[in-house]
């Protein structure tokens, strides 16, 4: 396992307890419990499509968080030779400390097009645990927190998110194919 490459997608998220992306029919009136406090959390993921993926709370998205973040990647994945992470051009992706720390954890990144989520697969990922906190009574940060854990443990486990992704730049790709295999 140690000539294998680890590959998967790195997004942030801010998921919050107040999103509605919850639709009903109802023949008569609803009733709702609403818990009215606001709070969100500062969310990192790696979607691994090979390798294990991995989470973290971040206290915001500036370069050493990031940093940071490659640190429990690599620990996620210390069998593998190398990880490929496909990432956005988030201006602190791309700073010089994040490149420096990726190089000395053997992490290549590779940019997608500007203004392309539709390109990363765990985007998805983070509209389906937002989903999940839609209709759930989330009572605090703690509880929301646990949520959020649980849901990406349980969704980057689903390969099907980055199926299309996989098809159409993985299987069609013979060179990428090998990575894979």
């Amino acid at each position: 396992k140690e000539e294998e490459i680890a590959i998967g997608f790195i997004d942030e998220a801010r998921p919050q307890n107040t999103a509605n992306t919850v639709r009903v029919w109802s023949f008569e009136r609803a009733q709702s419990i609403k818990n009215t406090t606001k709070f969100n959390t500062n969310t990192i993921g790696f979607y691994a499509i090979k390798g294990n993926s991995a989470s973290k709370f971040l206290e915001d998205s500036k370069a050493p968080s990031i940093a940071n973040f490659l640190n429990d990647i690599k620990t996620s994945n210390d069998t593998y030779r190398a990880i490929v992470a496909i990432i956005d051009n988030f201006s602190s992706h791309k700073s010089r400390l994040v490149k420096q720390r990726a190089k000395e954890l053997d992490i290549y990144f590779v940019y997608l097009p500007p203004y392309s989520p539709n390109l990363n697969p765990i985007e998805f990922i983070w509209k389906s645990i937002k989903r999940v906190l839609s209709v759930s009574f989330v009572p605090n940060l703690a509880e929301m927190k646990s949520i959020i854990t649980e849901s990406f443990c349980r969704f980057s486990e689903c390969k099907s998110y980055a199926g299309y992704w996989i098809e159409k730049f993985i299987l069609n790709n013979k060179h990428y194919k090998n990575l894979c295999e």
